[in-house]
């Protein structure tokens, strides 16, 4: 693969097969619903992805025309890693990663048996190579030594077969915090400042906070809680956060410290202002349902603003906290919820949209653009993408039919980010009418993006917490 001799397309581990994430089950799931290879499809994977790496070869050192020949897609597996090299067009090997599974500048080891090559005498040699990613600049190179070798290269050199690539894709960011069952994560405007919370079914969880893109992770609070759903201001300072059921906490130091108010309910989902002044916040009991309720104080008091009870599921706002978007699901009448939206802070809200089981909703930054997701049709086949470009009052249907959990949407409303309960994360450039699969399978729960859509976080339960940006030019 790494040399001129090694003109690989494609390498699966574990042999010719699906590529999928099995895990335990998340509520409704069973345990083999995330893991397309149950039932004896050879190739998939049981376990934790790593990382999902998507780029583009930047050179080879071997060969100077080999440089921007095509894509790269390298995914790290808890001890194992996958590459797909679609520059020859060629055939299929596997590799074994024997180092531990980090992402940093640190080289790690791939070896394993090349189990198809173009070249016939290089089937069953045994492959060494080392790699290395700096997660900083966006770039990676791998480096490995001619079929037959029997040690490792020591150093990243021509003579070892060294490619270099840049990549785009998703990295595993909290393997000091271990796999928690994340709930919820937020972003200021530059992607700069997170906040994620955990809600273990047993035990519930904490907060964590990230100043760093993700890089290094602070747990910033000590008594385990129900958290189900966070927010932040532009610049990461204000967060707000709600515990199911519980109350919601305010921070104005970055999470720090937090604040307990509003009134103890079965707390859905919370969005704020840009400068986390307006807040909105949405509760869905069970069986009754619940209300929407604002606060124009940063969570000092707060406002029921609707009088009959819905199953609420997500709300959205714009920039200014004026226009609201929130959706519901039906409850126990399934797929009889509705999205509603407001103009005035709330105050009154307009009902739109066809009855669906509408699970989350996202906004532009000055409310005109919408995007909506449904998580389940009657068939219990999954739903749609639906998206507005007037506010919420008309909505087409995109993408295709799945087990939608989480959407979120860049500033303008042109880069969209969804993400599927057992299934993978899509992304939009162009306002969703059209995506593109990527990351690895897992049982997502929420996603969230910064202003300009290049930096994007997701979250899923019982693993880690990904982030994605785009290649630092």
């Amino acid at each position: 693969m790494l040399g001129t001799r090694w003109k690989v397309a494609i390498a699966v581990l574990l042999g010719i097969g699906a590529i999928g994430c099995g895990s335990s089950g998340h509520g409704k799931q069973g345990a083999d619903a995330g893991n397309p290879g149950a039932g004896g499809s050879v190739g998939s994977w049981i376990g934790r992805t790593c990382s999902y790496l998507e780029g583009t070869w930047a050179g080879n050192e071997m060969d100077p025309n080999g440089a921007n020949q095509g894509p790269i897609t390298m995914v790290v597996h808890d001890d194992q890693v996958a590459v797909n090299e679609s520059v020859y067009n060629a055939s299929l090997e596997s590799y074994t990663l024997t180092a531990a599974c980090k992402d940093s500048v640190t080289p790690n080891q791939i070896t394993g048996t090349i189990m198809a090559s173009i070249d016939p005498e290089d089937v069953g040699q045994p492959f060494y190579a080392i790699y290395e990613l700096d997660t900083t600049t966006r770039t990676g190179r791998l480096s490995g030594l001619k079929p037959g070798a029997t040690a490792f290269p020591t150093t990243f050199a021509a003579g070892n077969g060294q490619r270099l690539f840049v990549f785009t894709g998703w990295i595993h960011q909290s393997a000091e915090l271990g796999q928690q069952d994340w709930r919820s994560v937020a972003s200021s405007a530059d992607g700069t400042k997170l906040v994620a919370v955990t809600n273990d079914f047993i035990a519930g969880g904490y907060t964590f906070t990230s100043a760093d893109s993700g890089a290094s992770w602070q747990q910033q609070t000590s008594t385990q809680q129900r958290w189900e759903s966070v927010a932040s201001s532009a610049d990461g300072t204000k967060l707000v956060a709600a515990t199911s059921p519980g109350y919601i906490y305010v921070s104005a130091d970055s999470g720090v410290t937090w604040t307990q108010t509003g009134a103890q309910q079965y707390w859905s989902s919370l969005a704020s202002s840009a400068d986390g002044t307006n807040l909105v916040a949405v509760s869905n009991d069970f069986p009754g349902g619940g209300y929407i309720y604002t606060s124009a104080d940063s969570g000092a008091t707060w406002t029921q603003q609707t009088s009959t009870q819905q199953h609420w599921q997500s709300v959205a706002s714009s920039v200014d906290g004026t226009k609201l978007v929130a959706v519901s699901s039906g409850g126990v009448v399934a797929f009889t919820g509705h999205i509603h939206t407001s103009a005035d802070s709330g105050a009154t809200w307009t009902q739109t949209g066809t009855q669906q089981y509408w699970q989350a909703v996202a906004s532009s930054a000055d409310g005109t653009k919408l995007v909506a997701v449904v998580f389940t049709d009657s068939s219990g086949a999954g739903g749609y993408i639906y998206t507005s470009a007037d506010s919420g009052v008309t909505w087409t249907q995109r993408g295709t039919s799945q087990q939608w959990v989480s959407v979120a949407s860049s500033a303008d409303g042109t880069k969209l980010v969804a993400v599927a309960l057992t299934g993978y994360i899509y992304t939009s450039a162009d306002s969703g009418a059209t995506w593109t699969q990527t990351g690895a399978q897992e049982l997502w729960n929420s996603v969230a993006s910064s202003a300009d859509g290049t930096k994007l976080v997701a979250v899923a339960y019982g693993d880690y917490i990904y982030t994605y940006s785009s290649p630092v030019p």
